[in-house]
């Protein structure tokens, strides 16, 4: 039996902070975010989260609780704390909860826990989690995986439009999501 999404976020989190890691968790929705925190705190573990509506003021305390050590895991969405933040210094495991196809957002959340200078030896540590579903067909199906898969074509055109000095053409949303949704929408069609 698969883990659920939910359950194997919860289950990777409880075994980094036994590890004594310091984690950050990526979501989207708010939801997510508070599911999340709840979960945590009932297993006894200290984490907070950072969205959008968490006062600025709020928002340096949660951060200098987490840089101190009196916050475990910190759970966010790269909307509010994808720039501007280093956390590189004491955490090197991220948690992708929920992501979406903006790769601006996926670079700038992995800068958080990565950066240039870090010491030799010193590992960083990416763990994008996915839901799996099975099909009318039978088929398994993975939103996260179709995203994470269109994320990672686009880190490459990037890397290559630098390596070659040319700039690409970038792709609109409604192109996203035509490729995302492409299996699923050719599924349909073809009964």
């Amino acid at each position: 039996m698969l883990q659920k999404k939910f359950e194997k976020c919860i289950s990777l989190a409880k075994n980094l902070l036994m590890s004594r890691k310091k984690i950050i968790i990526w979501c989207i929705f708010k939801d997510s975010m508070s599911r999340l925190n709840k979960s945590l705190s009932a297993l006894g573990y200290s984490s907070e989260v950072i969205c959008g509506e968490t006062d600025k003021n709020d928002r340096q305390e949660i951060i200098t609780k987490f840089k101190s050590g009196e916050i475990d895991c910190l759970i966010t969405n790269p909307h509010t704390l994808a720039e501007s933040v280093s956390l590189h210094n004491i955490c090197h495991d991220a948690i992708y909860f929920e992501y979406s196809y903006n790769l601006v957002h996926l670079l700038q959340s992995k800068d958080r826990i990565h950066r240039l200078g870090l010491p030799d030896g010193q590992y960083t540590q990416y763990y994008f989690l996915e839901e799996q579903y099975v099909t009318n067909d039978g088929e398994p199906f993975s939103l996260d995986e179709k995203i994470y898969d269109r994320l990672r074509e686009k880190e490459q055109i990037m890397l290559d439009a630098i390596e070659n000095n040319v700039l690409e053409k970038g792709s609109t949303t409604q192109e996203d999501l035509d490729i995302i949704f492409k299996d699923i929408i050719d599924d349909t069609h073809s009964k």
